[in-house]
């Protein structure tokens, strides 16, 4: 029988399920992630978060997710499908040069802490607070604040733009009252407009406003994270519940099929060893890479 993390913390208690994660990592980075974990784990466990430790995010975008890489292709739609709910994400264009060109859709952890962002906020205004300097507002991201070809800055400037540029149509089927199926349709960007810098790239543009169709849609939809459980080793609150979302039994090499992280390909030349009941549960934690 494989069991979660969850249920080892049930039924072994704090400190074995921490003995079990020391035994597991392959590193002594890995095990402080794994021991980490444990700890997040036994945390969430132990009492109810705060207001203050509330996030929000649309419940269809909870269902399913944004590309966990860049897509090969800037122009491709993003499509994704759970039950009844489905979710396409038209990338947006620009002008380049004189030449238009797709900007991609959304990817990858930042995009989604910039979303949960915007939706947290935007459950108290419609009109966004994203704070006095562009530092202050990595810094409520969680991110450090670095510049150069790998720094935070060209990379959440990025997905920002792929943020505003694209459109997000949410379809679900639901039964009316004679028992006759319908198709909801709700075709919305998320923001009207988001620039981080305003007047040529000289003045911080401290707020930006949803688009009315996503904000009303947003009120009434809105599902609370718990802020607590991200970001632990680079993981984002989406990550965690893709990841208690995902089925108890995964191998390591279906983590490791959309993923290319390090930590999964560790896990994927593993394959061959024992299972063990931590060891399914780390592999079913792809979204750590």
């Amino acid at each position: 029988m494989v069991l979660r993390l969850i249920d080892q913390l049930e039924m072994f208690g704090l400190e074995e399920t921490r003995r079990r994660a020391q035994g597991e990592g392959v590193s002594p980075r890995e095990r402080i992630r794994l021991e980490r974990r444990v700890e997040v784990a036994h945390d969430l466990m132990s009492g109810l978060p705060s207001t203050e430790d509330l996030s929000f995010l649309h419940s269809g975008l909870c269902q399913v997710g944004l590309p966990h890489s860049r897509p090969s292709n800037n122009g491709a739609i993003w499509h994704r499908q759970s039950g009844r709910f489905s979710l396409m994400v038209q990338p947006g264009v620009l002008d380049v040069d004189g030449v238009p060109r797709y900007v991609g859709v959304p990817y990858g952890p930042k995009s989604r802490l910039i979303m949960i962002h915007l939706q947290t906020e935007g459950l108290k205004s419609r009109t966004v607070n994203l704070g006095a300097s562009f530092s202050a507002f990595m810094r409520s991201l969680g991110l450090a604040v670095t510049g150069g070809k790998r720094g935070t800055i060209g990379a959440v400037r990025e997905q920002a733009l792929r943020i505003a540029q694209c459109r997000f149509t949410m379809q679900w089927d639901e039964a009316n009252s004679a028992g006759e199926g319908r198709a909801i349709i709700a075709n919305t960007s998320i923001v009207d407009g988001l620039e981080l810098w305003r007047a040529g790239g000289q003045e911080w543009a401290e707020t930006v406003e949803l688009s009315e169709k996503f904000h009303a849609h947003l009120r009434e939809h809105a599902v609370p994270l718990d802020k607590r459980a991200s970001p632990t080793s680079r993981r984002t609150a989406w990550g965690w519940i893709s990841t208690l979302s995902s089925p108890t039994g995964s191998r390591a090499s279906n983590a490791a099929s959309t993923c290319a992280g390090a930590p999964c390909r560790r896990r994927l030349a593993r394959r061959s060893a024992p299972r063990t009941p931590w060891r399914t549960a780390s592999a079913r934690s792809c979204l750590t890479c």
